[in-house]
């Protein structure tokens, strides 16, 4: 905390130049890239007029860039970009209790509106303005983030824009269009990295309590109902997917997979039929398509008592069934039709009070926010 400090006074007094600095976790993804991807590609004015550095923490950057210069976050030249950026903008804050200087601010798109609370060790400096989907969430991050609601501006997430857009992924992974895709997102409950504490239950009904037997049944209940399931962890997550492979209906995917394959997260997320996961915020998201969600969890108790969340109870906040068994998935997998029926209303209202906007403008109004309209 003495260091951050120091840093802080240091950062105040070193003037700044025309610079952006952008950093994400995962590199290069979620809503600092999709922010940077839309200036780059219709927002000139602001390409032109400012130096674009991306810092990452490995020592090369994993895709191009052509219009940003690259630097590694923990180097002397990384901490020089840092102190000198007039902007600095992040998916998770910039660096905790580094505050900024004069002339300087840190915007914090952060990485989702969803379900979960933050913990006492999560407790720390933000950022200087953050973004949020609707005035729902404009109060809870208020008291989240210990902000002060003027700094909240309800603007839309720039990834969900991605969400809109006409999407390659299932060509490029090789599904057929006519095949009903599953998408499949747990968020994590040991991570293995940037968080060491044990969120709910590891133990919890999931992706890794399904035997390798009953991998072998969805995947014959896939085939029989002309279906793909797509799992996707958490990038966090601790959780070993090498066992699940091998299977003609079930595929599961990392981020490194799909960047390898030419894909982005979310366009794979917009060609999804029905997504399954629990308290990630991606459920959040999804209901901008007003398509099914599943709820697959068992340890909302355990989950509540460590991580906690924004609502309370939180399953009045649920678009979708709670699955927390085997039998219980396999059966709706089954019966999904019957079973998203009774959802759909709930689902809409749902929607409404989690998005001010349910359009692809999302990354327009964050970029208007922080330089302004286009002239």
């Amino acid at each position: 905390m003495l260091l951050k400090r120091i840093l802080t006074v240091i950062n105040k007094i070193i003037p700044k130049s025309n610079s952006i600095v952008f950093n994400s976790y995962p590199a290069f993804s979620d809503n600092a890239w999709a922010l940077y991807e839309y200036l780059i590609s219709f927002r000139p004015d602001i390409a032109n007029k400012y130096r674009i550095i991306w810092v990452q923490e490995s020592n090369t950057p994993s895709v191009s860039l052509d219009n940003a210069k690259y630097i590694k976050k923990k180097s002397i030249k990384g901490f020089w970009a840092f102190l000198r950026a007039k902007y600095v903008i992040s998916t998770h804050a910039y660096s905790a209790d580094l505050k900024s200087g004069n002339g300087q601010i840190q915007y914090n798109l952060w990485h989702g509106c969803g379900y979960k609370s933050m913990t006492e060790a999560d407790d720390c400096y933000r950022g200087d303005e953050t973004i949020v989907t609707s005035e729902l969430y404009r109060n809870i991050h208020a008291q989240v983030f210990k902000m002060s609601s003027e700094h909240i501006h309800v603007t839309g997430l720039p990834r969900n824009d991605i969400l809109f857009n006409k999407s390659q992924s299932r060509k490029l992974l090789g599904i057929d269009e006519n095949t009903k895709l599953y998408l499949w997102m747990p968020t994590y409950r040991k991570a293995t990295i940037g968080h060491d504490e044990m969120d709910g239950d590891p133990n919890s009904f999931g992706v890794a309590s399904i035997t390798d037997e009953q991998f072998k049944r969805i995947n014959d209940v896939m085939v029989e109902t002309n279906s793909i399931l797509v799992i996707k962890p958490h990038p966090m997550d601790s959780l070993s997917i090498s066992r699940i492979k091998g299977y003609s209906n079930i595929l599961c995917v990392t981020n490194d997979y799909l960047r390898a394959k030419g894909i982005i997260l979310y366009e794979l997320i917009s060609e999804a039929d029905t997504l399954l996961s629990d308290y990630s915020s991606v459920i959040i998201d999804y209901l901008l398509l007003d398509r099914p969600v599943v709820m697959v969890l068992s340890d909302k108790e355990e989950y509540k008592d460590s991580r906690g969340f924004v609502f309370d109870p939180v399953e009045d906040y649920f678009a979708g069934p709670m699955i927390n068994d085997y039998e219980t998935l396999i059966d709706y997998f089954l019966n999904f039709r019957d079973i998203d029926k009774n959802w759909q209303e709930k689902r809409h209202n749902l929607s409404k009070e989690f998005h001010k906007y349910i359009d692809g403008n999302s990354c327009e109004r964050v970029c208007d926010l922080i330089w302004g309209p286009r002239q």
